[in-house]
């Protein structure tokens, strides 16, 4: 529930709260790869590289063949094209491998 809060949070631009929301899903289970990609996407959304490219190191270590057009449809199913390309090109943006 809090990496889909964290997602929904992202989405309306509430970045802090998807920040905070998935902060506390990573102190429950720290390899949870969905919402390190959540994350990553937030920090890129937000302009911050530093963090973003922190959890792009997490996201490789987690899973060390992550490629965005393979996981982004595994992770998260979105009804809508836009959707899954908006968050494609935040996860570029966050220095993942396509």
């Amino acid at each position: 529930q809090l990496v889909a809060l964290g997602l929904h949070c992202l989405w309306s631009g509430s970045f802090a709260e998807a920040r905070a929301a998935l902060k506390k899903a990573l102190e429950r289970t720290p390899d949870a790869l969905d919402a390190h990609v959540i994350l990553a996407a937030t920090h890129a959304a937000k302009g911050q590289e530093r963090e973003a490219q922190r959890e792009e190191q997490e996201i490789l270590h987690i899973e060390p063949d992550f490629k965005i057009r393979e996981w982004v449809p595994r992770l998260f199913p979105f009804k809508h094209e836009q959707d899954a390309k908006r968050m494609m090109a935040l996860l570029r943006k966050a220095g993942l491998p396509e």
